[in-house]
């Protein structure tokens, strides 16, 4: 079991598409206080389920488009209050998750389990933010650094309207005193250029294939987003 996720772990490099279920299943299928016994049956039968996605779908991949000048964009989104802890109680934390496209084609991807309970939506969307722009950082520096000038802004996505206008008003009032270092380190990247933040609407958020299980169309869709592919099917 664990040899299966490691490898469809190393696949999601460039099956983007795949993080959600597969960090979902990695998490879930440790032996844990919630579920000692873990893996299941039920469990085994995910990753059969995964790896058979896999084997059907060999020919996708990451598509990365010519021209048009150095496109760097990324989003981030989270789920609240739907990931089980490692307790006994059954207490609930959030999933967030994001990307990093580069050229049209995703560079960088993530789905993990929030390590603490959020306290509110907000809360877990900023903390999937602050993840989010840590890695963008990164990556920004070393884009700098090869071709020898600053980057324009990177538009990161966000599809909550609380935390947009939290960062618009700049909201570092005693009542988000709980999430003040969050939001003033993003604010710090927005005064200096590196980022962006454009609000889209829950519909249109390519984050949500990380955070959350989707129907059919729109998981085509966001894959073929993440990968570079002109179609969405």
């Amino acid at each position: 079991m664990q040899e299966a996720i490691g490898y469809c772990l190393y696949a999601v490099r460039t099956r983007p598409e795949m993080a959600h279920a597969v960090n979902s299943l990695a998490t879930a299928a440790a032996p844990s206080k919630g579920m000692p016994t873990a893996p299941t049956r039920a469990h085994k039968y995910a990753m059969w389920t995964t790896l058979r996605y896999l084997v059907c779908h060999k020919s996708l991949g990451l598509s990365f488009r010519k021209g048009g000048g150095l496109i760097l964009d990324a989003g981030c989104d989270a789920s609240f209050g739907n990931e089980l802890t490692d307790g006994a109680s059954g207490g609930a934390s959030a999933r967030a998750g994001g990307y990093i496209r580069l050229q049209h084609a995703a560079i960088d991807v993530w789905s993990k389990r929030c390590r603490y309970i959020a306290l509110s939506t907000n809360e877990a969307e900023l903390y999937a933010f602050v993840l989010l722009l840590r890695r963008l950082l990164c990556v920004r520096r070393l884009l700098a650094l090869i071709l020898g000038y600053a980057l324009p802004p990177t538009i990161i996505d966000e599809d909550n309207k609380a935390v947009d206008l939290m960062l618009r008003r700049r909201d570092l009032t005693s009542k988000s005193r709980h999430v003040r270092v969050n939001i003033g380190f993003i604010i710090d990247a927005i005064d200096a250029a590196e980022i962006e933040c454009k609000w889209v609407p829950t519909q249109d958020q390519i984050a949500n294939t990380f955070t959350a299980a989707e129907d059919r169309v729109r998981f085509a869709r966001n894959r073929a987003a993440l990968m570079g592919s002109r179609s969405i099917v």
